[in-house]
């Protein structure tokens, strides 16, 4: 059994905060999560990129997935012990069995590292390497300034650099201000709901106690509504039944 993470002591705000309220993220329906993905991979950090497919694979919120531990993850009964967080108490989400591959694949080789050509000054273009550690202990994603109040990275780290990423985006259909943190967790609960699964179950291992709440996330397309009826055999005969065919005018 993992040992249990440590329960973390929230910061406190200090005075008022305004809070700008920005609208959902963007769920990179489709083809625009694969192409969303391989930006993160090719430009930024492999940690965000880690962090990503992490938060998408279990359904977490960003800051749960950076709440997660080496000692969080069971490889025997393939589950993620999740962190208390947002008034929920800690929980084990069994981890899908493609993330369960992948996961064992980065526990195993230490991590993730790839190779690109940058341009070093005199020097070029230059092949460098970007790495990722998986820890032998601790935080997955370890804050790397000394000034830190927390041993973590933070929702903050994540944003900073989605920022930055942003611009390398080409897909029109993809409105680059609403691609955030959030867009995993999005895209995750669109793949639940595209899938037809049970929104009692998906409501479960998401985290999320509101209806409202679940229907505001990861909405359907209308291609992904009418596939979902298209492929549902009763709705077709009950349709044969209403619609006159050719030629009963």
């Amino acid at each position: 059994m993992p040992r249990r993470p440590a329960r973390e002591i929230p910061r406190r705000l200090v005075g008022k905060q305004t809070v700008k309220r920005k609208g959902k993220a963007d769920p990179l329906l489709g083809d625009s999560w694969q192409e969303w993905l391989g930006i993160i991979k090719d430009h930024g950090p492999m940690w965000l990129y880690a962090a990503t497919i992490i938060s998408h694979a279990c359904c977490l919120r960003i800051t749960e997935t950076l709440m997660l531990t080496a000692e969080s993850f069971d490889w025997y009964r393939n589950v993620v012990v999740v962190p208390p967080l947002k008034g929920q108490e800690e929980t084990e989400k069994v981890m899908p069995s493609r993330a369960v591959t992948l996961f064992n694949d980065w526990w195993r080789n230490g991590g993730l590292r790839v190779s690109r050509m940058k341009k070093q000054g005199n020097r070029g273009i230059v092949p460098v390497e970007e790495t990722w550690t998986w820890p032998a202990q601790g935080y997955l994603f370890p804050a790397t300034r000394k000034d830190s109040k927390l041993k973590r990275r933070t929702k903050d780290s994540v944003a900073k650099q989605i920022a930055k990423l942003r611009k390398n985006i080409t897909n029109a259909t993809i409105k680059k201000e609403k691609v955030r943190s959030h867009s995993a967790r999005h895209r995750s609960i669109n793949d639940m709901k595209a899938a037809g699964i049970d929104h009692e179950v998906g409501k479960q291992y998401a985290r999320i106690r509101d209806d409202g709440v679940w229907a505001g996330y990861g909405r359907l397309s209308a291609f992904q509504a009418g596939t979902a009826m298209h492929n549902n055999h009763a709705l077709q005969m009950a349709w044969v039944n209403a619609i006159p065919g050719p030629g009963n005018l």
